[in-house]
């Protein structure tokens, strides 16, 4: 009797918001509360190589004639959910997602900083291409939320 061979799965590619240079803070696993930088990402195992972390030693026999084989230390990769961005500014990890205003177009910021930042532009003047007699009188910036939907915080702002 034939025994039936297992599919391969398609490769899928996961969008990661973790890049290639960023910061990142290690949190669960025998390197918990380490930090290092990205140095490469892998997008279709949704895994990360940081530099420091997940060390492994490999053996390496010689390949030429009269060359002596050697131990070598060198990262291995870790999951993306396994570490966090870290915040060089504050010493801490940090939660982050988009932000989008009228006046800036959609970044990345760490959502405490984003908060305090749209606080600062609801208490100023925002200039609206819109005439002022046309407008209400409060039209506050508008936040995305991790959902992507805009909440406008009036309804009768557009």
């Amino acid at each position: 009797m034939a025994t039936a061979t297992p599919k391969a799965k398609p490769a899928v590619r996961i969008k990661m918001r973790i890049k290639k240079g960023d910061t990142v803070q290690v949190i669960t696993g025998k390197d918990k509360g380490k930090t290092g930088e990205v140095l490469r990402t892998l997008p279709y195992e949704n895994k990360v190589l940081v530099q420091g972390i997940n060390l492994r030693t490999r053996h390496v026999k010689p390949t030429q004639e009269g060359e002596t084989g050697r131990i070598v230390t060198e990262e291995a990769a870790v999951h993306a959910s396994n570490v966090m961005l870290y915040s060089q500014a504050k010493k801490r990890p940090a939660a982050w997602g988009l932000l989008s205003t009228k006046t800036a177009p959609k970044s990345g910021n760490s959502r405490k900083l984003a908060r305090s930042w749209i606080d600062s532009l609801n208490q100023q003047s925002i200039p609206s291409p819109v005439p002022p007699t046309l407008r209400p009188p409060t039209c506050p910036v508008s936040l995305l939320t991790p959902t992507r939907s805009a909440l406008p915080l009036s309804p009768s702002c557009h």
